[in-house]
């Protein structure tokens, strides 16, 4: 007979917690002077990289392996306004991830150094196999990795 067995999280002193600064660019904004609000997208959509590279592997390694990151949505929903020369705070969150690591689904909260949330950015996606063009589980290593970052109070397996 099969048992059901919960999966925990990691133990808080395994988790990795993560998150980057960016300065807003002159670039970053319109015509009004607030960011524009893809600017956030792209900045919440360099984070699972950064984490990555960050933790010792690179994109050699998904080039290796056949298999890299694909992303199916991505929301953002504004808060308040970031302007010129903001230095903004992104963490990196789970929201979700399937048992094998192949599907994902992240939050960032974007914050700006006078600690005031601006924005919160919603990404879902999975690892997928360049070789059978299929989902599929992430190269080994990544696996733990991910795992090890905090989940958000709304974590769900997927």
């Amino acid at each position: 007979m099969r048992q059901s067995v919960e999966r925990e999280g990691p133990r808080m002193s395994d988790e990795i917690v993560y998150s980057k600064t960016f300065p807003v660019l002159w670039s970053d904004l319109d015509a009004n002077a607030h960011m524009r609000g893809p600017r956030y997208l792209d900045y919440a959509a360099e984070m699972p990289f950064f984490f990555l590279f960050d933790n010792g592997f690179d994109l050699s390694l998904f080039a290796r392996e056949q298999v890299g990151p694909v992303t199916f949505t991505q929301q953002v929903r504004h808060l308040k306004e970031a302007r010129f020369g903001d230095i903004l705070t992104i963490d990196h969150r789970l929201r979700g991830l399937a048992p094998d690591a192949s599907r994902w689904a992240f939050r960032h909260r974007i914050t700006r150094s006078d600690g005031q949330e601006v924005a919160i950015v919603e990404s879902d996606g999975a690892f997928f196999s360049r070789v059978n063009r299929r989902i599929a589980p992430p190269p080994a290593g990544l696996v733990d990795l991910i795992r090890r970052l905090p989940r958000d109070e709304d974590y769900r397996e997927l």
